[in-house]
């Protein structure tokens, strides 16, 4: 069973989708207002996990093809089509859109934490800081470690080893807004950038992430007590070609020198 719902113009179309409520769009080619490939690249651009499946007429089939080659689960010629096949396309193009977009999460997930991997972590923060050098928006990252892992690995074992990197990310993950990026960079190092945030917040911040770790520690029942070293570098929006590695580095001296001292 379905509900289609039908536009005649792009224009129209975007507009309906950004109102939410869909699952599927079948896509003609040519609107009113819009016509060719460039009109599947809209709607994709628009709202990349959207399942698209393409009408398109026997003279356009070429075009339909260049879309399946940009991303569109599936195409029907319009005049060799009937009710079931376009059920089963719907049903079809949903379900291998939800697989692909699995399969994408995958790639930039780190398995053990839920966390963005350092794959994902670098994709995000390059895009946000591009974004910030035309807003002038600043940025706040926070480059964190997990105290003594190799010796919580060495006594108790690699599950407890896990356990620590579980609980840690779990605490990031609390303190910090969803808008921002938190990943797990590999090994016991992790990397926080709190978009839109300024230094003036730091203190703020780092007082919130210690009073979780306090709270963690008193109620979680470990054989360890966790403990987080923490870096704090602000970006500077004022100089577009500030990137992703020099931000990190940035981070990773300031938590050189909070572990220096102690």
């Amino acid at each position: 069973q379905f509900a289609i719902e039908s536009v005649t113009s792009l224009r129209a179309g975007l507009n309906h989708l950004s109102q939410r409520g869909v699952d599927a769009v079948l896509l003609d080619l040519f609107l009113e207002d819009s016509g060719g490939l460039d009109t599947f690249k809209k709607v994709r651009s628009f709202s990349p996990k959207m399942p698209i499946v393409v009408l398109t007429s026997t003279d356009e089939e070429r075009s339909a093809v260049e879309a399946l080659r940009e991303g569109a689960q599936d195409y029907l010629v319009k005049d060799r089509v009937d009710r079931r096949m376009i059920g089963r396309a719907i049903d079809y193009s949903i379900e291998r859109q939800r697989l692909l977009t699995d399969l994408q999460d995958q790639a930039l997930q780190d398995p053990l934490t839920r966390l963005y991997n350092r794959r994902g972590f670098y994709l995000l923060a390059d895009h946000q800081l591009k974004l910030a050098s035309r807003s002038g928006k600043e940025h706040l990252l926070f480059f964190a470690d997990v105290d003594h892992l190799k010796e919580i690995n060495d006594t108790l074992g690699h599950a407890a080893g896990d356990q620590a990197l579980i609980q840690a990310a779990k605490i990031l993950s609390s303190t910090f807004r969803k808008s921002d990026v938190v990943a797990r960079l590999g090994g016991d190092e992790f990397a926080i950038l709190a978009i839109g945030s300024s230094q003036i917040e730091a203190g703020k911040m780092l007082s919130r992430l210690q009073e979780k770790v306090r709270a963690s520690n008193a109620q979680a029942g470990d054989p360890f007590k966790l403990s987080l070293s923490f870096g704090v570098a602000s970006s500077s929006p004022s100089h577009p070609d500030f990137s992703v590695d020099q931000f990190l580095a940035r981070a990773d001296r300031s938590l050189y020198a909070h572990k220096k001292g102690g």
